[in-house]
């Protein structure tokens, strides 16, 4: 299957280190060290992720890669949902009159992008799908809590339309080489990790530091076993993009891989934690940037625990 294009929406409001800095008593030196962070993207009060996804969708009109109403599956992928009922990819289905189309959405927190797109390869395998459309966003300010000195300012808003089909359409395309996926609820922390209960608290992080190793050491053996069991080795890698949580995370990854941090693509010091939505986004940023025959290795960590990779080749 082949990602044909990625449409993105960054809500307009910015905060920077000196807002966290009020919040939580820490120095604006003491939050970037957190977590390299400079600014965070937010969404206003009148925003969700139902109101985000429309956006995104709406971003690519007049570049879509096929038709909108030739799509027959909408897979949305978040853990801030709006609406669990009139989820976000029926929102979309509606707004867009995409009539016959499959409609659900997926939940394994910053890792449920990928999810949601072995899920898709399941439908392609199946025969079920031609033309798929994948919307990853979140809209974490809704639950963060910015007073919390632990994971407060770690928190951004995004969305992202990723349009799928089984055959390569227009002049570029990414080849989905391989997609995997695991719950690891039984390892470390696990589903304490990282929590969202909405009648009880807000977006928290009790257990940082499980979080932290495990999401290092997960993501850079997630990257290893996908590039080897394909047959490739680490240098025939150009790109490496890994879900955008922290940048010592990421930075340490790119040590433990040996792979040069220039090739590593983040985003998080413009706009935080985008949850599942940073590595399609980024995907997004720098599509203009992708050469034919770049091999690019996504890798995904989440709370819960949950993880995942992707493999890709720039055709």
């Amino acid at each position: 299957m082949f990602i044909n294009r990625i449409f993105y929406y960054l809500p307009e409001i910015e905060l920077d280190n000196r807002y966290f800095s009020e919040k939580t008593g820490l120095s604006e030196s003491e939050v970037f060290k957190k977590a390299g962070m400079k600014t965070r993207v937010r969404a206003r009060a009148n925003e969700n992720t139902n109101s985000m996804s429309l956006q995104a969708v709406a971003a690519g009109e007049g570049q879509y890669p096929f038709d909108l109403q030739s799509i027959d599956l909408i897979i949305g992928a978040t853990y801030t949902a709006f609406d669990t009922i009139g989820t976000l990819a029926h929102e979309v289905q509606r707004a867009f009159n995409i009539a016959g189309a499959r409609a659900l959405i997926v939940s394994s927190a910053c890792s449920s992008f990928v999810n949601a797109m072995e899920i898709v390869q399941g439908y392609y395998a199946t025969g079920k799908t031609d033309h798929s459309l994948v919307l990853a966003v979140e809209n974490n300010s809704k639950f963060s809590i910015d007073s919390d000195p632990q994971s407060g300012h770690l928190w951004g808003d995004a969305a992202t339309a990723t349009f799928v089909s089984r055959e390569k359409m227009g002049e570029k395309s990414l080849r989905v080489i391989d997609v995997v996926s695991e719950g690891m609820g039984q390892i470390g922390a696990g589903p304490n990790g990282v929590l969202l209960r909405p009648t009880e608290n807000g977006l928290q992080m009790p257990e940082g530091r499980d979080v932290f190793v495990k999401a290092i050491d997960i993501m850079t053996s997630y990257i290893q076993n996908i590039v080897e069991r394909n047959g490739f080795q680490m240098s025939d890698v150009k790109y490496v993009v890994p879900h955008q949580a922290n940048s010592r995370i990421i930075v340490q990854i790119a040590k433990n891989l040996d792979f040069p941090i220039s090739n590593v693509l983040m985003n998080i010091e413009k706009y935080g934690n985008t949850g599942c939505a940073s590595t399609p986004l980024v995907l997004s940023e720098n599509w203009d940037c992708f050469q034919f025959g770049d091999l690019i290795a996504l890798t995904v960590f989440g709370g819960g625990y949950s993880a995942g990779a992707m493999l890709l080749r720039v055709v």
